[in-house]
C-alpha cells in the first residue's frame, strides 16, 4: 500500500489548509477554514475560479500537473478535494507529502458507479443501506442480453458523471441502444428506476483516531429531479421519519453499550481464569460449564439492540473513539476480576469449598454479576435512575433465577454442578452486592475522567 502521511496532533488555526478544485464548494472550504483563522490554497486550472479567486494561494496548473501538485503539498499542512473526479492519482502524490482527505483510494471508489455500487452492495447487510438494481453496460453485446427488469432505466456513465450529466432515462432495449452510443459507447451502468419516496442525508466525518461525529440528519426535497430544499430541522421532518432515524441512532448508541459489555466482560474473565490456572490444582471451570456461562451471560445482552436509551446519549453527535473502548475495557475488567478473587479467596478459604462446590459457586456469581453489571453500564447515570427496557429487565432476572435454581435440579449433573450450601449463596450475595456498589463508584470515577 502506498506511504500516507498522518497527522500525529490537530492541525491548529495559523497552518495552511488546501483543496483541489476550484469551484462553488471549495469556495465554501475556503470561507469556512478563513473564518477560524487558517490560510488557504487552492489548485485549479482555472484562473477565474470561484475559490481561487478569494484564497491567499491559487496555484493555477492541471490536476496532474507534478510541479504544481508539489508546490500545494509544500504549502500545505493538509489538503481535501472538492468534489469526487479529482484524479485519485494526483491525491495519491500528495499524500507522499501531506495529510491527504479523503484519501485516495476512497475518492477513487467514488469516482467509478460500477466501484462505489459493489462497495454498497458488500456493505448493505451491516449498513442498511443497498443500491437500487442494476446492470453494467461495458460492450456492445450487454445492451442486446440486458434484462428487461432493469427498464425503464437511467443509464449513466460508470465515469466523469455528476450533477444529471452523462445519464439518459431509457424505457426500451431500443432506447438504450441509442443511449449507450449517445454517451460514446463508454463503460456505464443501467439502473432500474424507482419511485423516490423520500431521501435523507447524513453527513459525518471520521478522525485519524476513528472517531466519527455527524450532523443531524436531513430530509432533501426534489422538484422535476433536482434537488430544490434541504430541512435539517426536527420540526421539518414528518413524526415517522424523526422516530425512525431516532430508532437508527439509537441502535446505533446501544450497539456501543454492547462493546462495552463484551470486551470488559471478556477482558475480565480471560484476566481471571488465566491468573487462577496458575495456582489451582484442577480446572477453574469446565468447557461445558465455560459455554454455559457465556450462553447465560449473552442473553440480556442480546436484548440491548432494543434497550431504552438515555435522552443524552442521542441529543448531540457521538465520538467512537477505540481509545475510550479500551480504557473502559481494562478498568471494568480488572474491576471484574477483583471480585472474581474474592469470590475465588471466599470460596477456597471461608467456606472449604471441594472442586464441584467451587465451580458450582463461581458459576454462579460470574452469570449474576455478568448480568447484573449490564444494568450498570448501560447507562452513565446511576443505574437506579435509567429505566432499562422491559425485555433487558425481564431476561435478566430469569437468567439469575435459572442460575441459582440451576444446581438443585436433576439437570446439575450433565454440567458437574453440585448442591451448595446457603452460606454460598449469602456469600455470593454479598460478594454480587458489593461489586454492584463498587462498578457505580468506578463508573462515576471514569465517567468524569474520560469526559474531562
Amino acid at each position: 500500500m502506498p506511504h500516507q502521511k498522518t497527522v500525529a496532533l490537530p492541525i491548529l488555526p495559523g497552518a495552511t489548509l488546501g483543496v483541489m478544485g476550484g469551484g462553488q464548494l471549495g469556495r465554501m472550504f475556503i470561507h469556512a477554514a478563513q473564518s477560524m483563522g487558517y490560510t488557504t490554497a487552492v489548485l485549479d486550472p482555472d484562473a477565474n475560479s470561484p475559490a481561487g479567486l478569494v484564497s491567499h494561494h491559487h496555484v493555477q496548473t492541471d490536476y496532474l500537473d507534478a510541479d504544481g501538485l508539489k508546490e500545494l503539498a509544500q504549502l500545505c499542512q493538509a489538503v481535501t478535494t472538492e468534489f469526487e473526479n479529482v484524479p485519485a492519482q494526483s491525491l495519491l502524490t500528495l499524500a507522499k507529502s501531506c495529510p491527504v482527505a479523503p484519501s485516495a483510494a476512497a475518492v477513487a471508489v467514488a469516482q467509478d458507479r460500477r466501484v462505489e455500487k459493489a462497495r454498497l452492495a458488500e456493505i448493505g447487510k451491516a449498513s442498511g443501506v443497498v443500491p437500487v438494481p442494476y446492470a453494467l453496460i461495458e460492450k456492445d453485446m450487454h445492451v442486446s442480453l440486458v434484462d428487461t427488469i432493469y427498464l425503464p432505466g437511467i443509464l449513466k456513465s460508470a465515469t466523469q458523471g455528476y450533477d444529471g450529466k452523462g445519464q439518459i432515462k431509457v424505457t426500451t432495449k431500443a432506447q438504450l441502444a441509442i443511449a449507450w452510443a449517445q454517451l460514446g459507447k463508454v463503460p456505464c451502468v443501467l439502473e432500474l428506476m424507482v419511485p423516490l419516496h423520500e431521501e435523507f442525508s447524513v453527513v459525518l466525518a471520521r478522525g485519524e483516531d476513528g472517531n466519527i461525529v455527524h450532523f443531524a440528519p436531513q430530509r432533501n426535497v426534489h422538484i422535476n429531479g433536482i434537488l430544490a430544499a434541504t430541512y435539517a430541522h426536527e420540526s421539518d421532518l414528518k413524526p415517522s421519519d424523526v422516530k425512525e432515524l431516532v430508532d437508527a441512532a439509537k441502535a446505533i448508541a446501544n450497539s456501543l453499550k454492547y462493546v462495552f459489555m463484551t470486551t470488559s466482560a471478556n477482558f475480565g474473565n480471560m484476566f481471571s481464569m488465566a491468573l487462577l490456572s496458575l495456582f489451582l490444582p484442577f480446572l477453574p471451570l469446565l468447557p461445558t460449564q465455560v459455554l454455559l456461562t457465556n450462553l447465560l451471560t449473552d442473553l440480556p445482552e442480546m436484548t440491548i439492540a432494543g434497550d431504552r436509551v438515555d435522552q443524552e446519549l442521542v441529543a448531540r453527535p457521538r465520538r467512537w473513539s477505540i481509545g475510550f473502548i479500551r480504557n473502559f475495557m481494562v478498568v471494568f475488567g480488572l474491576l471484574s476480576s477483583i471480585f472474581d478473587f474474592l469470590t475465588f479467596g471466599a470460596l477456597l478459604f471461608l467456606l472449604h469449598a471441594n472442586v464441584d462446590q467451587f465451580r458450582t459457586g463461581w458459576f454462579i456469581e460470574s452469570v449474576i454479576s455478568a448480568s447484573i453489571i449490564v444494568l450498570i453500564i448501560r447507562t452513565r447515570r446511576p443505574f437506579f435512575s435509567s429505566i432499562p427496557s422491559r425485555s433487558l429487565m425481564v431476561v435478566t432476572l430469569l437468567v439469575g433465577l435459572f442460575t441459582v435454581i440451576l444446581p438443585f435440579t436433576p439437570f446439575s449433573d450433565p454440567f458437574g454442578f453440585t448442591r451448595i450450601s446457603g452460606y454460598f449463596l449469602l456469600a455470593v450475595a454479598v460478594i454480587v452486592g458489593l461489586y454492584i456498589a463498587s462498578a457505580e463508584l468506578v463508573k462515576k470515577i471514569f465517567n468524569r475522567m474520560n469526559m474531562s
